[in-house]
């Protein structure tokens, strides 16, 4: 397999946000004020991603016998039965539908999971779309050679489904893989993804890792002013940036204010 985690990321990587100034006091204005004040992202789980096949493979229940002994072996030393036991467990429950698919719903593993995404296209016409408040928002530019940005990995967009075999060695490393895999339809989001063993939560960065903040070509007067006025409070200047309507083609041209 492919060493996914190969890539180093660019000098920098971009969170889209939707904003509205009449949202304050809510809890999503509060987090733009984490972000930007306090340099506080969330890493959110897994489970809640917009796309219902992300990091949901195809179950493979086959396997050699040299790995389910491996794996009957490893269960078995964990809750002290032995492999004849597991195996025998294992077999019983295969045959029985309402247990073969609890097993297949292996998806509650990744309520352990947190996963920060960001891109590399800070001038993308449907993420401004769909996730700034169609251009009304703003976008974030981060410095993702900073840690723990540094640690984003690329994700790979791919026309089939993982498979996740039962009875695999190395399920940690293919859990990682199918995190870091989606539909090839969503490859214009160009996404990065930054995965951390622990339930969702926010997630800390260093002040001079948010290099600038880009107002959407549509964002409202009063919107631009609060996120102004929260960034004046950061110990950390940043650079504003803005999203502007190119003159002759279907396209955004990002420039310093």
């Amino acid at each position: 397999m492919t060493d996914i985690a190969a890539d180093m990321p660019p000098a920098s990587l971009y969170k889209y946000r939707w904003f509205d100034k009449g949202r304050e006091g809510g809890q999503a204005y509060d987090w733009d004020r984490a972000i930007i004040v306090s340099c506080s992202l969330w890493a959110g789980s897994p489970l809640f991603f917009n796309d219902p096949f992300d990091c949901y493979p195809v179950v493979d229940f086959d396997g050699t016998q040299q790995e389910k002994a491996a794996w009957a072996a490893q269960v078995g030393a964990d809750n002290r039965m032995s492999e004849q036991q597991v195996l025998a467990i294992m077999e019983n429950a295969l045959r029985n539908p309402a247990a073969r698919a609890l097993l297949t719903d292996w998806r509650s593993n990744l309520a352990e999971l947190s996963v920060l995404s960001l891109t590399e296209e800070p001038d993308d016409m449907l993420m401004w779309a769909h996730y700034a408040n169609s251009h009304k928002g703003y976008c974030l530019e981060l410095d993702a050679t900073v840690p723990p940005l540094s640690f984003a990995n690329r994700v790979r967009y791919v026309p089939e489904r993982p498979t996740f075999r039962l009875f695999d060695p190395n399920k940690a490393e293919k859990l990682m893989h199918m995190l870091l895999n989606k539909a090839d339809f969503w490859e214009h989001e160009h996404e990065w993804r930054m995965v951390r063993p622990i339930e969702q939560g926010p997630l800390i960065f260093p002040p001079e890792g948010l290099k600038s903040i880009i107002f959407g070509a549509g964002i409202m007067p009063d919107d631009e002013a609060a996120l102004r006025a929260m960034a004046n409070e950061r110990a950390v200047p940043v650079v504003f940036k803005r999203a502007k309507l190119d003159n002759r083609n279907y396209r955004l041209e990002i420039v310093e204010d």
